[in-house]
């Protein structure tokens, strides 16, 4: 059974999360233009910092892909109480992109030199 007051935080939450996915729709689009435009400008001026902004914005839009999808999927506007399932996702397949960018991780030693 639905009170008024249910109602009223369901309108709410639906009217939260459209915003939501539309400000997460606009960096999308932002970031798949600063890649495009980033790399191509890096490859007509021969600019090999330019080009590797492009394609550390090409990881960076892959990331943001892998992280949203699963979210709008199971995102669930009628149920306040939904609970994420994406927040099962494999870490490796959100930590991958970001693996790429900031590159393995430094080995320690176990007997340091001084």
């Amino acid at each position: 059974m639905r009170t008024a007051g249910t109602a009223e935080t369901t309108d709410d939450r639906a009217a939260l999360i459209q915003q939501a996915f539309r400000l997460e729709y606009l960096t999308l689009a932002w970031m798949a233009i600063e890649a495009v435009v980033a790399t191509g400008t890096g490859v007509a001026a021969d600019s090999l910092t330019l080009t590797a902004f492009g394609i550390d914005s090409l990881i960076e839009l892959a990331s943001a892909v892998v992280r949203a999808a699963p979210v709008r999927a199971n995102t669930n506007i009628e149920d306040a109480n939904h609970t994420d399932e994406s927040k099962r996702m494999p870490p490796a397949l959100i930590s991958t992109p970001i693996s790429m960018i900031r590159g393995p991780p430094e080995r320690k030693s176990a007997n340091p030199s001084y």
